[in-house]
Order: structure tokens, then sequence, then C-alpha cells
């Protein structure tokens, strides 16, 4: 799948693959250019960013705060990574 990731979201991807047997893909993700990604990784990084848009939702009390950063960044990972 084609993606284009942003600053943030790379940023975001960084610090939920660290230490994660994903980490060393993420990190050659570039930044800012469309690129070719394998689908399988994808699906495991969009796992992850689910998770922490479930994290922030129930952390917001049912809603993604206006202040939660990395939530937003999540959801919009999660609909990049599934739709390219």
């Amino acid at each position: 799948m084609i993606i284009k990731l942003t600053q943030k979201q790379h940023n975001l991807l960084k610090k939920i693959t660290a230490g994660t047997a994903f980490e060393q893909a993420e990190l050659s993700f570039p930044i800012g250019v469309d690129f070719d990604a394998d689908d399988d990784l994808l699906d495991r990084l969009r796992e992850l960013c689910t998770q922490v848009e479930i994290d922030s939702v129930q952390e917001g009390g049912g809603i993604i705060r206006d202040d939660d950063e990395d939530g937003k960044i999540a959801m919009e990972l999660v609909d990049l990574l599934f739709t390219g």
C-alpha cells in the first residue's frame, strides 16, 4: 500500500513501536513522501494505533479530548493505514 506520513504521524509511530519487533521497519519510513509499505506491517501498526485511539477515548470519557494530540494522530493513522 502507498502511504505518506507527516512528521507528527511518524513521531507517534516511532513512540508506539519503540522496543517492539516493528521498530526498525518504522524507522525506515520516510516523512512527507509517498512510499510503498508492506500490507502485513501496516495491519500490525494499525492495530497499535487502534489501541492508542481506544485508550484515548476511554481516558477522555468517551471522546478524544482536544488536548490529546496522540489520540487525534492515532485516529488519523488508523484511517490512513486502512485506506492508504
